[in-house]
């Protein structure tokens, strides 16, 4: 469980910084993003057939998958 947190907050932040923006989410809802696109990001990329998320292939999908949760969440 607190891998999962400490993962989450790492593909959170790592999308913001790659999206940046004036954003005043916290600490809970960037690692919220980071966690729900570590489980988009390698469930998108499986069915796309970019084969299995496992060591920084699957922090890629993460971060991927955060970024596109993050967009969709500005576009809200």
């Amino acid at each position: 469980m607190i891998a999962q947190l400490l993962f989450g907050l790492v593909a959170g932040y790592t999308a913001r910084f790659f999206l940046p923006g004036h954003d005043r989410w916290g600490v809970i809802v960037t690692t919220l993003i980071g966690m729900g696109g570590a489980w988009a990001g390698p469930q998108l990329a499986a069915k796309a057939g970019l084969g299995e998320a496992k060591g920084w292939k699957g922090f890629l999908y993460a971060v991927g998958g955060s970024m596109l949760l993050l967009i969709v969440l500005r576009m809200l």
